[in-house]
């Protein structure tokens, strides 16, 4: 038996009282730095300036948090259109990947465009440091609990919550780790 065969994490790393930090939001925010870090290094190769590297960062972490947002609404569009002030309750989940990318090509080129820079080679900086990003936060998805795949007695299959599992597997424990994948 495996660790991830036999652990149920918690979602929540800490708590300050009231207040959580969770474990999808702490492997967010370390993929994001961990991406910007990277990014600095390669920028260096191309004489590329920190500031410019460090603003561009600041641009799609924020486009890339809209977009994230604005694909999951375009998603479950008919849910939002009953409930628009849903729309904006972003800390019960709701961003989708896709509309980061797409969000993050807009800015990118937005960004060269105003700043006179090549969009291929800041797409080409950014293009690895967003899988090292991806990778890092999908860790998040394993300790809510989500983005498993089938069931599995394979050692290295993690167990989903009851009330997480699809109704045609609710008897089956445990699930491929997807995110891990």
């Amino acid at each position: 038996m495996s660790f991830l065969h036999t652990f149920n994490p918690n979602p929540i790393l800490v708590s300050f009282g009231p207040i959580h930090v969770y474990w999808y939001g702490f492997f967010i925010v370390f993929g994001a730095l961990a991406a910007i870090a990277v990014a600095l290094k390669i920028s260096s190769y191309y004489s590329l300036k920190k500031e410019a590297i460090i603003d561009l960062a600041f641009w799609l972490v924020l486009g890339g948090i809209i977009g994230a947002r604005v694909y999951h609404v375009l998603l479950e569009l008919p849910y939002y259109l009953e409930y628009p002030l849903d729309i904006f309750k972003v800390w019960q989940g709701g961003l989708a990947i896709h509309g980061a990318i797409i969000a993050g090509l807009l800015v990118i080129w937005v960004f060269a465009r105003k700043r006179g820079f090549d969009f291929w080679l800041l797409s080409t900086i950014i293009a690895p440091v967003l899988a090292l990003a991806q990778a890092i936060g999908r860790w998040g998805n394993y300790f809510n609990g989500e983005l498993f795949g089938k069931p599995t007695d394979f050692p290295l299959g993690i167990p989903i919550d009851i009330m997480k599992r699809p109704l045609e597997y609710i008897s089956s424990e445990f699930f491929h780790p997807a995110f891990l994948y």
